[in-house]
């Protein structure tokens, strides 16, 4: 895990809009830390 508060406290890209496609689940990581990015047909949610 990446503890740099600079780091941690801005926006990082992860996936580009045409990789999520609405019912898929994409498994992605960021600074160590696995995130599950899905669209619901009308938002994108990331976990």
């Amino acid at each position: 895990m990446v503890l740099d508060q600079v780091l941690l406290n801005d926006w990082h890209v992860v996936a580009a809009v045409s990789e999520l496609q609405p019912g898929e689940i994409l498994q992605k990581r960021l600074l160590g830390e696995d995130i599950v990015l899905w669209h619901n047909g009308e938002k994108t949610l990331a976990w």
